[in-house]
């Protein structure tokens, strides 16, 4: 089946618990463990609030991360009711750059994706099941090479490893121990766009028994001369992630240099999803490829179609 043209489109640590009884709500409960070099404490941030803040989104200052030596905010998203019921379980949603996701006054440009307005209402809506979402910042000048697999000649980078591996075995235990989490590779996915979409792909193609659903926004492609498309399609494995979004707006980039009149952004994007599908997923069910007609490589256009994604990866 040809996607042209289509537009439809661990910690080993023993772990000491401690309850601390203050008769208040469920985020007094501490666990206080040993990852790795320093001791770290398993509580639930501090609120948020800020004028494009909807919902219950916390804040963890500073996660600290042994294997890639620096630090970084973290904010989880809780769905309403999330205090109500002790013993339900959410799906996860981790999110690359982390500071674009609900908060545009630490938005590139001051321009949000808004995910937290639209989880609030698709959720109240019935359309998607409950979930928290888990956004990670980024680190700045850091950002390229922790969300490259491999240098780039002309760019560097190549630390992705390490950096899947710090949401891996230090960010999601974190999460999962502080949090109401179902931890089922179904009930778990990655997203994000540009590089961000780039590394999530990776991270749930190699990790599939962690993040079982993977949105993969306006991937960067052409990172090492299509580098990540070549290495899927030469993996003997048929299948990474159980559910893909793929998506590219036609309006990202002008650049078309093997002159055929398509952009490369969609040639590329194209070929990724015909990578896929000769893998043997199976269209809508398992891999849903969208085209967003007149969008842009922005944090407008992706937060123009956010919901589209929520609702394929976690819809009811």
């Amino acid at each position: 089946m040809k996607i042209s043209g289509l537009q439809k489109l661990t910690y080993s640590n023993q772990v000491i618990q401690k309850t601390i009884d203050k008769g208040a709500e469920p985020e007094d409960r501490v666990e206080i463990g040993s990852p790795g070099k320093e001791e770290r404490v398993y509580q639930v941030g501090e609120p948020v609030y800020g004028q494009s803040i909807t919902g219950d989104i916390r804040i963890h200052k500073k996660f600290h991360s042994n294997i890639l030596d620096n630090d970084r905010d973290v904010l989880v998203y809780l769905p309403p009711g999330y205090w109500q019921d002790k013993n339900k379980k959410y799906p996860v949603l981790y999110i690359q750059d982390g500071q674009n996701i609900f908060n545009r006054e630490t938005s590139f440009g001051g321009v949000e994706w808004g995910v937290d307005e639209t989880a609030e209402r698709l959720i109240k809506e019935g359309k998607i099941k409950d979930i928290i979402m888990v956004a990670i910042y980024n680190r700045g000048a850091e950002r390229m090479s922790e969300y490259t697999p491999v240098p780039d000649p002309d760019h560097g980078g190549g630390n992705l490893d390490n950096y899947a591996a710090f949401v891996t075995d230090e960010l999601k235990p974190f999460i999962d121990k502080t949090y109401k989490t179902s931890t089922e590779p179904s009930d778990t996915g990655i997203m994000g766009s540009s590089l961000g979409g780039l590394s999530a792909l990776y991270m749930g193609w190699h990790l599939p028994h962690v993040f079982g659903l993977t949105g993969v926004i306006s991937p960067s492609l052409w990172w090492s001369d299509k580098y990540l498309i070549k290495e899927i399609e030469q993996d003997p494995k048929a299948k990474g992630p159980s559910r893909i979004w793929l998506d590219m707006g036609t309006n990202e980039s002008p650049a078309d240099k093997d002159h055929n009149g398509i952009p490369d952004t969609l040639d590329n994007s194209r070929a990724m999803g015909e990578v896929l599908l000769n893998k043997g997923y199976k269209w809508e069910k398992e891999l849903f490829y969208h085209e967003e007609p007149g969008a842009t490589h922005s944090e407008w256009s992706w937060n123009q179609r956010v919901d589209k994604i929520l609702t394929y990866l976690f819809g009811k």
